[in-house]
């Protein structure tokens, strides 16, 4: 016997507006008729933006690096798994790939350096 999945609050609501749309009950605009839908779905939309940043607010450079690692880990091992049950040989491929963006990132990253101050008596003799 299968399962017929259920429907939810939200769905049958808005399930309820469409039908007394389109039979002239409410005389509503589409978008309220189709609240119930959308709402949902961008109320998630803000939570997970909103606790995503908040968690990386409260990260140090250092694990806000290390967890973007970690998810090209993860991304970069469902690829090779992908890759590889579709017969070619990833692990090759993945590598040099994987080794030129590491030369690339290295180039680009800013060096870390300590900022120098400037007094003021040095900023206006140069803009003389």
């Amino acid at each position: 016997m299968t399962k017929i999945p259920a429907i939810g609050p939200f769905e049958a609501l808005g399930l309820l507006f469409i039908g007394l749309k389109l039979g002239a009950v409410i005389n509503w605009s589409w978008w309220w008729v189709i609240a119930p839908i959308w709402m949902p779905i961008s109320a998630f939309i803000l939570y997970r933006v909103v606790t995503n940043y908040t968690k990386k607010r409260a990260m140090t450079p250092t694990q806000v690096e290390e967890d973007l690692q970690s998810d090209m880990d993860k991304a970069l091992g469902k690829a090779i798994d992908r890759l590889e049950s579709l017969g070619f040989n990833a692990e090759v491929t993945v590598q040099g790939r994987l080794d030129q963006v590491k030369k690339l990132t290295a180039t680009l990253r800013p060096p870390r350096t300590k900022p120098t101050l400037v007094r003021d008596d040095d900023q206006r003799s140069d803009d003389r």
